[in-house]
C-alpha cells in the first residue's frame, strides 16, 4: 500500500480545528477540510484558531477529483449519521477512516456503513480545546489514541 499522502478531516469544532491547525502547519497542499453546504461556505473564508487565520482546501464534492488516502472524523458523536451520509461519495475502499470523538462507540457505526474500508479506533483526550463563536482555542492538543479492537501492532 502507498504512504498516506492527502488527509481530509470532517468537524472543525475545536478538537478538529485544532489538529487541522497542526497538519495545515505541516502541509498546505495535502490536508483537506471536509464540509459542505453552508459550513463549507463558511469554512473557505477561513478557519480560525488560536487567533490565527488559515485557509485549507475545502472539500465539498466527489467532482472535485481528490481521493482521500485517510479521513479523520472530529464530529460530535450526534452528528456521525448525517456525516457519513456526506463522505460517502468522497472516500475511496482504500481510505482509513478514523474517528477521533469522546468514546469508540462510533468505529462500530461507521464499519457497518462502511464494510470494505479500514476503520481504526481513536480517540482524543487531556485536551484543552475549546471554541467561542467560530474560533477555536488550544495550548494543548492532549493525547491521541488510536488502534484496533484486538490491539494488532502494524508498526
Amino acid at each position: 500500500m502507498p504512504g498516506i499522502r492527502k488527509v481530509g478531516l470532517i468537524g472543525a469544532g475545536s478538537v478538529g480545528s485544532a489538529i487541522m491547525s497542526l497538519m495545515y502547519a505541516h502541509d498546505r497542499q495535502d490536508v483537506y477540510l471536509v464540509a459542505t453546504g453552508e459550513r463549507g461556505r463558511r469554512l473557505r473564508e477561513g478557519l480560525y484558531v488560536n487567533g490565527e487565520v488559515m485557509h485549507p482546501h475545502v472539500l465539498s464534492s466527489a467532482d472535485e477529483g481528490v481521493v482521500l488516502d485517510l479521513l479523520l472524523i472530529c464530529v460530535k458523536t450526534y452528528s456521525l449519521e448525517s456525516v457519513m451520509a456526506d463522505i460517502g461519495p468522497l472516500i475511496s475502499p482504500e481510505t482509513i477512516i478514523l474517528p477521533l470523538q469522546n468514546g469508540i462507540t462510533a468505529t462500530e457505526q461507521l464499519q457497518e456503513r462502511f464494510p470494505r474500508n479500514r476503520v481504526l479506533y481513536g480517540v482524543v483526550i487531556r485536551t484543552d480545546a475549546h471554541r467561542i463563536g467560530h474560533r477555536a482555542y488550544f495550548s494543548t492538543l492532549g493525547e491521541m489514541q488510536l488502534g484496533y479492537a484486538d490491539n494488532t501492532v502494524v508498526a
